[in-house]
């Protein structure tokens, strides 16, 4: 499983594109819901990039502005 982030918190330099890729994704499975994390869509996406879940979480709250 690939970590997008070290154990400080600071993204891995290499993981800016896959982060980003990540975000759209999300954004257009769930377009204009920016008021949670939908669980679902984020454990798809998780398995589907072989990412943790909880890296997932942060990339899309850093980068999409969703709060949990």
């Amino acid at each position: 499983m690939k970590k997008l982030y070290d154990e400080n918190g600071k993204m891995i330099d290499g993981n800016w594109q896959l982060c980003k890729k990540i975000v759209v994704t999300y954004d257009e499975k769930n377009p204009f819901e920016h008021d949670e994390i939908i669980k679902d869509t984020a454990q798809q996406l998780a398995k589907e990039h072989n990412v943790d879940y909880g890296d997932v979480v942060k990339t899309v709250k850093l980068l999409s502005g969703v709060q949990l």
